[in-house]
């Protein structure tokens, strides 16, 4: 099938939602198929859309792609790369973006497998580095700014309580002038990676948002694709 042909203004440009890349993470392992870039893809069209107005696009055909390629219905769960099983913690930006509902029953179900397999307490790694093929030693500390999106998603999703708690515990691992690097160890709480991180300050802002009224927009505007469930 073609790309994404799309006229803004006059000017026409492509969208390449259907070619392969190396995700969010610039993995070293050759392009795949990620499906939080085709998330993405997706929220930069609606932004548009909403922005300008109507035009022609393929919105609903990379929704449909991200909920029958990207979704393992044995696992209830969004996957990292179409066709596979593993997943990845990018994944908790769907419910952000409004491709699907906060509180949609597969987002929930990405929530919780992420939590199972990618969560350890308060904290989220980013993807299992152990079965993910990255070109990296395995083996890494926890991304802070995915245990950010973690607390936004359950939010979102109305589960305050439980974001709340997490929150709390991630806001007690900043050192002592309230800084947070990118990744975490979550055996001695040893900041690592970059500091001071930008990317998980923006998660930190966003979940705080969220977890107020002002941050609730994507559930309040109830925004999702009309894909086949």
């Amino acid at each position: 099938m073609p790309d994404t042909d799309i006229t803004l203004s006059g000017a026409p440009f492509v969208i390449l939602w259907r070619e392969p890349d190396d995700g969010i993470w610039e993995k070293r392992s050759g392009r795949r198929q990620h499906i939080h870039s085709k998330v993405m893809a997706w929220s930069a069209i609606d932004c548009a859309q909403r922005l300008l107005g109507s035009f022609d696009g393929a919105k609903d055909d990379i929704a449909r792609y991200v909920l029958t390629e990207g979704f393992d219905k044995e696992m209830n769960s969004f996957v990292a790369i179409a066709g596979e099983r593993d997943v990845d913690a990018s994944l908790l930006y769907a419910a952000r973006v409004g491709i699907v509902k906060p509180d949609d029953p597969r987002m929930l179900g990405t929530i919780a497998a992420i939590r199972e397999k990618l969560g350890r307490d308060d904290l989220v790694f980013r993807y299992d580095t152990r079965s993910t093929e990255d070109g990296l030693p395995t083996g890494e500390g926890a991304f802070l700014a995915c245990s950010m999106w973690l607390v936004e998603a359950l939010a979102l999703a109305n589960r305050r309580d439980e974001a709340a708690e997490i929150f709390e515990k991630l806001l007690r691992r900043a050192n002592d002038v309230g800084l947070f690097s990118e990744e975490v160890d979550p055996d001695n709480g040893e900041l690592l990676g970059n500091f001071p991180q930008a990317l998980t300050h923006i998660g930190l802002m966003n979940a705080a948002l969220c977890l107020t009224d002002e941050g609730r927009t994507p559930r309040e505007s109830g925004r999702t694709s009309h894909a086949p469930r």
